[in-house]
């Protein structure tokens, strides 16, 4: 009777966690945290509409926080970089960005990388890894 006696005792203990769980708050609460997580890999911002516009400029990076978040074992960090565009102008940026593994290395305050950008809409910000500053 050991196999019967344990398979209503498992039964009894479904039915209990049954009434005691409410799966919409569960839900709701997991449909935030994913609203979040895609809030948070929103990284490229919009995106100029003519490439033409775009400009190759210098950035020293000032802060990095890590979101918490990995795509393909890529670090998903928020980055204050301070631009400086190439007719000298300085731009405060703060952009989220998928850092490659082989760049986190970088990630230090006063570190310089390679970005481009369109200079009338600094959102549209994008920081290329592969390219030397």
């Amino acid at each position: 009777m050991g196999f019967l006696d344990s398979y209503f005792r498992l039964t009894s203990m479904t039915d209990e966690m049954e009434k005691k769980s409410d799966v919409g708050a569960s839900l709701s609460s997991m449909q935030s945290k994913l609203d979040g997580l895609n809030a948070a890999m929103e990284f490229s911002g919009p995106v100029a509409a003519d490439p033409a516009k775009r400009t190759d400029a210098t950035a020293t990076l000032t802060a990095s926080r890590p979101t918490g978040a990995q795509v393909n074992g890529a670090l998903i960090v928020e980055l204050d970089l301070l631009v400086m565009l190439p007719s000298g102008i300085p731009v405060p940026v703060t952009q989220t960005a998928i850092v490659p593994a082989t760049a986190v290395g970088l990630l230090h305050p006063g570190a310089r990388l390679a970005v481009s950008l369109d200079p009338a809409v600094p959102a549209t910000l994008a920081v290329d890894w592969n390219r030397a500053a």
